[in-house]
C-alpha cells in the first residue's frame, strides 16, 4: 500500500468526513498536510505519497507526448490510491469514507480529475483540482451527473496553462459536473484566496454534521 500522512483528526467521536489529497511532481506526502489544516476543522486529512521515485520527491506517473501521462503508470497509481480509499475506516479514527473528498495539486490534480472520471463520481462527496489539467485521453464518456469539482488556477501559471484548466473544467461540466471554477491572478500556487474560496464550497457538501 502507499505511504501517507494523517493530519489531525478533528475531535470526537462522530464519524468525519475525510479529504485525501495528492501532491505535485517530485513532492511527496508532507507537502498539502499544511493546505489541509488551512481548511475545514471538521474533515480529517489524509495525504498520500505518490509511488515513483524522482529526486527529491515523487512522481504519479511517467509522461510521454509532453505532459500527458503515461496511461500503465497512471492506471497504477489510481489503483493504489483506491486502495487507500478502501482502508480509510481503518487509517482514519471515525472515518466517514462514505463521506469522502479527494484533491490535488498540479499533477496530483491531474490525478483527481482522472480518479473522478474513473469512479464516475461513485462515492466521491466533492473533488478539487489545483493548478492541475485532465489527461487528454481520460473522461471522454463518462458522466458525472451532480459530481461537485472546485477547479482552482492562476491565470499566470508558467507550468500547466490556464487554457488547460478551462478545458478540463468544461469537460466535467459538459458530462453533468457542477463545476465552480475560480481563476487567480498567480502562478503555479495555492493563494488565501483560493483557500477561502475551497472553505466556502467545501462547506455546504458537509452538511450539518460538517
Amino acid at each position: 500500500m502507499l505511504e501517507y500522512q494523517v493530519g489531525p483528526v478533528p475531535a470526537g467521536a462522530m464519524p468525519h468526513p475525510v479529504l485525501l489529497l495528492m501532491h505535485g511532481f517530485m513532492s511527496d506526502e508532507a507537502d498539502l498536510l499544511a493546505l489541509g489544516q488551512e481548511l475545514l476543522p471538521d474533515v480529517a486529512i489524509v495525504s498520500v505519497r505518490a509511488p515513483i521515485a524522482m529526486s527529491p520527491g515523487y512522481s504519479w506517473f511517467e509522461f510521454q507526448n509532453g505532459m500527458q501521462p503515461d496511461p500503465i503508470t497512471l492506471d497504477k497509481s489510481l489503483t493504489a490510491v483506491e486502495e487507500i480509499i478502501g482502508q480509510l475506516h481503518t487509517i482514519v479514527p471515525h472515518a466517514d469514507p462514505s463521506r469522502l473528498l479527494i484533491g490535488g495539486f498540479s499533477q496530483g490534480g491531474a490525478m483527481t480529475a482522472a480518479l473522478a472520471c474513473r469512479r464516475r463520481g461513485r462515492g466521491i462527496l466533492g473533488a478539487m483540482v489545483l493548478s492541475g489539467y485532465l489527461p487528454d485521453y481520460v473522461c471522454q464518456t463518462e458522466t458525472l451527473s451532480g459530481l461537485p469539482l472546485f477547479w482552482g488556477h492562476g491565470r499566470a501559471d508558467p507550468v500547466i496553462p490556464v487554457s488547460r484548466a478551462e478545458i478540463g473544467s468544461e469537460r466535467f461540466r459538459s458530462a453533468g459536473a457542477r463545476v465552480t471554477f475560480r481563476p487567480y491572478p498567480t502562478g503555479h500556487s495555492v493563494t488565501p484566496q483560493e483557500i477561502d474560496d475551497i472553505n466556502q464550497w467545501m462547506s455546504p457538501l458537509l452538511g450539518p454534521q460538517g
